[in-house]
């Protein structure tokens, strides 16, 4: 077996863990350990040994300590590492065994040219360790080829507390409970307390360093401006902290380029000098092509988000200092393309030539990130209008718009926004908005519920709220139009493995054509500022930057996944036209798994490998 095929079958075996939600033990499971633990402690390390038996410790943690000793199999080490699927839906949490994963096993990453691909470890340390430094290596192939270390970024995943329906949804509960979540350089940037379960954030003023209680009851306000707080993560990973007898995440990604040659690339992450994590990426011959719809390969799959600044970006919440809004914008346009979310929102000219400076700078941010803006989403407003002098106002200024975007984007391929999710009297009263634009040859898009007995003729994208749906899709495009998808649920839930199915192929199985998710960032630090909804953060802002979540990590995979589909239906579809039986036979075999891949329940890394699979296979046949 070639060593392509070992890393995809062991990571399918590994990584088809993550569709397990158990996590702590039952009763009987701990008792069956405990009797056996003179057989597994005979030769454990000593301080393993003393977490094992010491009654005063809990179960959990007695129990996690055999399972522990068994994995290590005699080998005499205080620390263990565990490589472990990087989207899991299980909670790596202190005081979690990994049940999906494995003990002193590398870490493999398989992936194309030109894309982010993640991996994740677990530490494991018997005795307490004040001060651990990670580091990696440059990965190297055997004929020289190498992946700078500067390309694979290592962060800490935080632990902290998030109101009680965590992981799960977006809806606001009082109790508080540990969520991993956060991606951090720090991870004394956030200081927990467990017996209060509270959180800190820290804030470095010119005159020391303050913690903020960022984890107050909406009733309390504490007078934090985010936007405006000396609030900083380093640049580079620190050192970080173990504690005798629990587990820290840490989280891996690799980035290569369109021109990284294939091949097998090996490196290490060094644990502060004391053993050495192997790590191997195995770069595909591919570079994956831009989302299409599964419905048909010549359509585009769009992505964006909600919850951004409009066209003034940052400046009047920060303090007015335009500098830093634009490096804040900027790394937020970059942090989205980079996750796969690449046509900007809010930079439309909503009142005429009002505000044309900050969309001209805005718009150029968002090039420099390299976003899409053909087409160009939300350009004006269309909504419905009370009266014919709002109506003459709204088409002067699509007229405005039109010709501003004709200038600064050089097409006119707009689509306007038809409205805030209208009830029925406003789509009727839109109707007229709506022709206006139409009849000035640009597209309308308006996001809401099903309205097909009230303006399904002139409905060209409706981006529909809640769960996909087949049927939705379907009756779109029988009538010409297209949909996306927000709410299917919120952004909220820090499960990547949910968060990557629900904006991945969840979307793609059932006919979408754009993901349209609210909301990028809303609420801040604080995930108890209110009772009804949690925050819809997928990202924490910083004062220069950016912090990523699991959640939003899982997105990005989402949409990988979307492009690996993509580029081996396309395959396929050219296989099936040569006419030849074996390239039709291995074209069909492609779209058949596809056809009966069950996406809101199929293992999606198992789901990955089987693409590859087909991939590589189909692009032989062909000789591509």
């Amino acid at each position: 077996m070639s060593l392509f095929s070992r890393l995809a079958v062991g990571a399918a075996v590994l990584w088809c863990g993550g569709v397990l939600f158990a996590q702590a033990p039952n009763e009987l499971e701990q008792n069956r350990l405990f009797r056996q633990a003179d057989v597994i402690l005979k030769d454990a390390p000593d301080a393993l040994k003393a977490i094992a038996v010491d009654k005063k410790n809990s179960d959990l943690k007695r129990y996690n300590a055999l399972r522990v000793a068994q994995d290590l199999a005699g080998k005499k080490s205080d620390l263990v590492y565990y490589s472990v699927p990087a989207l899991s839906n299980v909670q790596y949490l202190p005081d979690q065994y990994p049940v999906d994963g494995t003990a002193l096993c590398p870490l493999d990453i398989v992936m194309c040219r030109g894309e982010f691909e993640p991996g994740s470890l677990l530490l494991y340390s018997a005795k307490d360790v004040e001060k651990v430094q990670l580091t990696v290596t440059d990965l190297k192939s055997k004929d020289g080829k190498v992946i700078p270390k500067a390309d694979v970024d290592l962060k800490v995943i935080k632990v902290w507390y998030q109101n009680g329906n965590a992981w799960y949804n977006y809806f606001g509960d009082f109790s508080h409970k540990l969520v991993p979540e956060l991606l951090l350089n720090d991870e004394n940037m956030i200081l927990v307390d467990r017996v209060k379960q509270e959180n800190y954030l820290r804030v470095n003023y010119d005159f020391g360093t303050k913690y903020f209680w960022c984890s107050a009851p909406e009733q309390i306000d504490p007078g934090f401006a985010q936007h405006r707080e000396p609030v900083y993560d380093a640049k580079t990973l620190q050192p970080v902290k173990l504690i005798a007898g629990e587990f820290k995440q840490f989280f891996v990604t690799v980035k290569t380029t369109e021109k990284t040659a294939p091949g097998l690339y090996e490196g290490t992450i060094s644990l502060g000098g004391r053993m050495n994590v192997p790590v191997r990426v195995r770069v595909l011959p591919v570079v994956l092509p831009d989302p299409k719809t599964y419905y048909n390969t010549d359509y585009d799959f769009y992505t964006m988000l909600y919850c951004v600044p409009g066209s003034g970006q940052y400046y009047g919440t920060n303090g007015n200092d335009q500098a830093l809004s634009d490096k804040v914008a900027l790394a937020r346009f970059q942090n989205q393309s980079d996750h796969n979310v690449k046509y900007p929102l809010y930079l439309g000219l909503w009142r005429g030539w009002e505000g044309y400076e900050n969309v001209k700078n805005g718009i150029a941010l968002a090039k420099k990130a390299g976003m899409k803006l053909d087409p160009f989403f939300e350009a004006f407003g269309c909504h419905a209008t009370s009266s014919v002098e709002a109506f003459l106002h709204q088409k002067r200024n699509a007229g405005i718009a039109k010709k501003a975007f004709k200038d600064l984007l050089g097409h006119t391929n707009l689509w306007p926004a038809g409205g805030e999710e209208p009830g029925y009297g406003r789509i009727v009263g839109a109707r007229r908005n709506w022709k206006m634009v139409h009849d000035m040859d640009m597209h309308v898009m308006c996001n809401g519920g099903d309205r097909r007995n009230f303006s399904g003729y002139n409905d060209e994208f409706r981006v529909g709220g809640g769960f996909a749906r087949f049927k939705e899709a379907d009756f779109m495009h029988r009538i010409k139009g297209r949909i996306g998808n927000y709410a299917g649920p919120h952004t909220g839930p820090e499960n990547p493995d949910y968060m990557r199915r629900q904006h991945g192929l969840g979307l793609y199985k059932k006919d979408y054509d754009m993901m349209y998710n609210y909301g990028y960032h809303e609420g801040g630090w604080n995930d108890f500022h209110t009772n009804t909804y949690r925050n819809m953060n997928l990202v924490q802002y910083v004062r220069d930057g950016i912090i990523d979540t699991l959640a939003w990590e899982g997105i990005r995979e989402g949409i990988d996944d979307i492009r690996y589909a993509t580029c081996m239906l396309k395959l396929a579809e050219d296989a099936v036209a040569t006419g030849k039986t074996d390239q039709v036979y291995a074209g069909k075999k492609a779209m058949q798994f596809l056809a009966l891949l069950k996406e809101d329940e199929a293992c999606l890394y198992a789901a990955r490998m089987e693409m590859i699979c087909h991939i590589l296979t189909l692009s032989k046949m062909l000789g591509k």
